[in-house]
């Protein structure tokens, strides 16, 4: 790729992460209309970095799946199975703002998805947003192209795990970070804090 210098204007966000996907079995929902848990279960297996968490065991006991299904209801519920230890919603999804909280971790995505297009394109290509006919659809915003371009992980092949490049102009209308801190017992928080006030 060509070197970034100072005099480049988008030089500040054009941050080549190249983070790898890890080693596991394909997440894939096949007809089913689970790309909330997937998206779930996908990030927070990440952050344990082991394959312990199933999106259909969270799928199963969620009430209301597809589109209709409300993200932060279904982190709540992954969260209290024990998945992560916490979630907070992305209220700033300026491309800046997403770049920034992309080079610490993969976030979880909400966006429209206009069918004909994710799946009639090359996976190289970055999709545009074209504002027609669309659904609801959340995946794992995984890491920037060298051209700074969302590359995302979708659950759509059942033979590898499936990625597309969205363009870095499309929508975001939802985003979601995962935490996984280890909670400190809490006379190791107050010695801590008594060290601090000395």
């Amino acid at each position: 790729g060509r070197v970034i210098g100072p005099n480049d204007a988008h030089h500040r966000y054009m941050i080549p992460i190249q983070r790898d996907l890890p080693d596991f079995k394909p997440v894939f929902q096949g007809k089913e209309l689970g790309c909330v848990p997937c998206s779930i279960s996908y990030v927070a297996n990440y952050l344990k970095g082991e394959e312990i968490y199933n999106w259909k065991e969270l799928f199963n006991k969620i009430e209301i799946k597809g589109e209709g299904a409300n993200a932060s209801q279904v982190l709540t519920f992954a969260q209290k199975l024990g998945w992560f230890t916490g979630y907070t919603r992305i209220w700033d999804r300026s491309y800046q703002n997403i770049v920034k909280l992309l080079e610490k971790q993969p976030l979880i995505i909400g966006l429209q998805v206009q069918e004909l297009f994710w799946a009639g394109i090359k996976r190289e290509t970055p999709l545009e947003f074209r504002n027609m006919a669309s659904y609801g659809h959340m995946c794992v915003l995984w890491d920037l192209t060298p051209e700074g371009h969302y590359r995302v992980v979708n659950f759509a092949k059942a033979d590898e795990q499936d990625w597309r490049i969205l363009n870095k102009s499309y929508p975001i209308e939802t985003a979601y970070v995962l935490t996984n801190e280890e909670k400190k017992p809490l006379l190791e928080r107050m010695r801590r804090f008594v060290k601090k006030m000395l």
